[in-house]
């Protein structure tokens, strides 16, 4: 989109397979891609706005927010409500400096003039990890694996 040739901050990752896909549980959150070259692109800072466009677990988000705090603010976009639950859940304690919406990152300029949060332009950063999710990938129930075979199985 247009927009991405203005701001100042833009951080696309694209992944398509990881090495080690790992299950998704309390004893072993989900480990963000990249994660410290992310926050190095970012920079986030304390009063800065932020979006993940493709918010998922919320690793990256974690990370924003605390190295935004006290006051920074983010924006968790996902087109996947399991994901955007998991996300709640695991940022609960960042309540009053994250919203989340469900939405497909391509409409962001409208979610944001949702959120009331002006125009891309005006953003401190934005995150698109783009690929496949392992949790997509670890649930055959969602239609779709490299590791199990009952694919379809449940549709059938």
């Amino acid at each position: 989109p247009a927009w991405c040739h203005s701001l100042s901050s833009v951080c696309l990752l694209a992944h398509f397979w990881r090495a080690s896909v790992s299950t998704q549980d309390e004893a072993h959150p989900h480990v963000p891609v990249l994660l410290n070259q992310v926050i190095s692109l970012l920079a986030p800072r304390p009063g800065g706005r932020y979006v993940d466009a493709t918010a998922g677990a919320g690793g990256h988000l974690e990370a924003i927010l605390t190295r935004s705090a006290p006051d920074g603010q983010c924006l968790g976009i996902d087109r996947d409500e399991s994901a955007l639950e998991i996300c709640r859940a695991r940022l609960s304690r960042f309540e009053s400096r994250v919203q989340f919406v469900r939405a497909d990152f391509r409409n962001l300029g409208q979610v944001l003039e949702g959120f009331g949060w002006g125009e891309p332009q005006t953003l401190d950063g934005v995150l698109l990890d783009l690929g496949v999710s392992s949790m997509h990938l670890d649930q055959p129930s969602r239609g779709f694996s490299f590791r199990f075979s009952e694919i379809g199985r449940a549709h059938v």
